[in-house]
Order: C-alpha cells, then structure tokens, then sequence
C-alpha cells in the first residue's frame, strides 16, 4: 500500500495532467511552462520499469527556502514537488512544470535509489555536509519554457537478503520487525539506510509463517535480526473511535542470524552486486529465554532507588543486550527474553526522585522527576541459567552530593507534557 503523502501527490498529478485549474483551450505553451518526459528501465532484465515513481523538486524548495518566496516564483494553484509513475511501457511524462532546475528521482520496489545511502534524519534535516552529499548524489534536470526536456533512466536491482524466522518449537515468528546493520570501513556496524528499506512498505517484517525479505541492499557484510517485544496498550473506543491511549512496552532483545542474541557472536552475511542470498534463516531459543527481575537498593540504608536505568550487557564486548527502567514505586526492575548465559548487570542514572505534577484548570499538563540524591553508575556480574528473581543490586552515592547540589539537580529535569 502507498504512503497517503504519495497518494495526494498522485491525485495532484492526475489532475495537473488533465488541466486542473487552466481553461481547457490553453496549452502547455501558452501558459509558459514546460515538462519532462522519458523512459525508465530495468538493469538486468532490460524491460520496462513499470509504475516506478518519478518525482521533481525545485533545487529552491530543496534549499528550505521560506513559504513566501516559494509561493512568489510559481502559481500558487501547481505544486512545488511533483510525483508521478510510469506506464506499462515505462515512459513518463511530468507536464506544467514551471521553468527551472529541479533534483528528479525514479524509484522502484527492489531497486537502488540515489537515497539509499541516506537515513531519514539526514533527508528530513540534513546536516551541511549531509546535504552537499544528498545534492551530489541527486540527478538534476532543467526544464525550459514550451519545451519537453527528456530523461531516460536504467535501474540497478539491489541486493537481497531472505529468509525464515521459527521458534526453536517449529512455531512461527509473525509480524517481527527484521533490521540490519552494515559493517562500515571503520569496523563498526550502523544501521542500515531506513529510507532505502522503509520508502516502499515500511519497515520489513516476518510474515504469518515467519518468511521476510530485506531490499535493496548495496553490496558489503551485513548483520540481520529481528526484534522480540512486549507491548500493552490501554485505550477507550478502540472499535468506536479512541480518545486517549497510553502505551507500554519491553526493550526489544535482538535475535541475529546465527540464532543468538549476541552482536559479538552473530553471524555476518557478505553479499555481492545484485545477489540474492536466501538462507538466512533465524531460530529463536524460546525454550531458552528467561525472565530476571530485582530491586535497586542504596548502599547507606537500604531504601529502594524510584528512578533509573537497568542495562544487560555482553559479558564478552560489553554492548547493551536490553535494558529497563527501575520502578517508581518499588525501586523494582524486570526483563525478558534473556538467554541462559554471562552477563554484565549496569545501573545506569540512579536516583531518588520526586514526582512534580502542573494542574492547569483541573487538567494534567505535565510532571517530572527531580532528584533528590543521585548515584554513580553501578556493574555486578550475572549468570542466567533459567528464570531469575530477587537480583539485588546496591548502589553508592555520588561523592558530592550535598544537600544543595540535590536541591539545584531538579531544575532542569525532563518533563513530560500532556
């Protein structure tokens, strides 16, 4: 199914196309503008690109410029951006464009996109350097008035990675978010690009029998996993229409390919140009996942701490396998989906607090913690063998922490508004 945004986008095209808003005897000549036309096709089977999107945009709109000067240098009544896809033969054509230099992109389900390199935060907000890397990557087209400017395109089918996900029971795993990670030239692994992943169908996910598919990738060694959640949700009206809702869920502990939870054990996954690797399946030890939970105590006394954050790390790298938060009211913490193994238990941002509430009008607006004793950061050992429970953890306090410095380390304390 297509984001709304592009369905608007489709309807505003549909209707430029037909002459929305312009006598019927006018031509695209009279009125001063021009268009883009072409063909799209693939790479590796030589056909047409059938319905690829094709989409134009000012370089000035790519520059943010204000909504004053974009609404002064074009008719108010045609949009700025303009989406279109292509026909059943592959050809496309973008009419009513106003004279100018415009960033085109044609994108197809499975194929490389000049984005693909990108994340969505460096699209949506991009940072200078990000974004004179965005411009060298887009492809321009200049569009002169009465004239039709042609483009052709030839698309690069990206790489693949499939699989299966299945409980170590035979169960499948539905509906599990599958993400990657790509090793980069430093050594370190990030994120794979969510916008060249997501820009299709949204995040990639097991269907009803466990089958996934991520693409396109670009060649290099990559990390799959999948994502297992709790979540809870209370709401009113959910058949009716809701209202209000408030939602709760477990950190996500990763599984990888290699059927673990551990990013230094995983197993990486090198594909080349184009290839299409489809045995990565994943096994998920559901037999072997465990709960852990246990209170956060200060040292001096004793008393449960109301605020803070619980991190399993990797015995061996020390990355964060899961975390959860302490409880405000019994210092508790808890966790699943644990495998049996070492680990490292670190309290993190430890604190006494106390709940600040503002009322406007008999109405929640907004409440915050401040502390009124912080603790320093806090690692003891785990081994986890099947569930486990009264896990206490002892936490000192912050050398320093008068009287004062407690009174004053509220101030600028996260606030939650309604």
């Amino acid at each position: 199914m297509r984001p709304r945004a592009y369905a608007r986008c489709l309807l505003i095209v549909a209707l430029s196309a037909t002459g929305w808003g312009q006598p019927p005897q006018q031509t695209v000549e009279s009125q001063g503008f021009g268009s883009v036309v072409g063909h799209v096709y693939c790479a590796d089977t030589n056909a047409p690109a059938r319905f690829a999107r094709v989409t134009i945009e000012p370089v000035e709109d790519f520059k943010r410029v204000t909504p004053e000067a974009k609404s002064s240098s074009a008719p108010a009544h045609f949009p700025s951006t303009t989406l279109t896809e292509t026909r059943p033969d592959g050809s496309f054509a973008i009419e009513y464009v106003t004279p100018g230099t415009y960033y085109i992109l044609v994108e197809l389900a499975g194929y490389l996109s000049p984005l693909t390199e990108f994340a969505s935060d460096e699209i949506t907000i991009p940072p200078e350097l990000n974004e004179k890397r965005i411009r060298t990557a887009l492809q321009q087209v200049t569009v002169v008035r009465g004239q039709a400017t042609r483009m052709d395109f030839r698309l690069e089918r990206g790489a693949a990675i499939s699989g299966r996900v299945l409980y170590d029971d035979g169960g499948y795993v539905a509906d599990a978010p599958v993400s990657v990670l790509r090793k980069e030239k430093d050594g370190s692994w990030k994120p794979f690009s969510d916008v060249a992943l997501s820009r299709f169908h949204g995040q990639p996910a097991t269907d009803d029998q466990g089958h996934y598919r991520i693409a396109p990738l670009t060649p290099g060694e990559y990390l799959v996993f999948i994502d297992l959640e709790l979540f809870s949700l209370s709401t009113t009206g959910v058949i009716l229409g809701g209202s209000r809702f408030h939602g709760d869920s477990t950190r996500a502990m990763h599984i990888y390919f290699g059927d673990t939870a551990r990013r230094s054990i995983a197993k990486a996954i090198t594909i080349g140009k184009g290839e299409d690797r489809s045995d990565a399946d994943i096994t998920v030890p559901i037999s072997r996942l465990y709960m852990i939970s246990g209170v956060v105590t200060s040292e001096r006394d004793g008393h449960p701490v109301n605020a803070g954050s619980v991190l399993l790390l990797d015995a061996l790298d020390k990355s964060t396998l899961t975390e959860s938060s302490i409880n405000m009211s019994d210092g508790r913490f808890g966790m699943s989906f644990v495998p049996e193994g070492d680990y490292i238990l670190k309290i993190s941002s430890a604190t006494d607090s106390i709940l600040k509430t503002e009322y406007s009008g008999g109405r929640l607006m907004s409440s915050h913690l401040n502390p009124i004793h912080m603790y320093a950061d806090t690692e003891q050992p785990l081994k986890v063998s099947g569930d486990t429970s009264g896990i206490v953890v002892k936490v000192m306090e912050k050398a320093g922490d008068s009287d004062e410095d407690k009174a004053d380390s509220g101030k600028d304390s996260p606030q939650i508004n309604y």
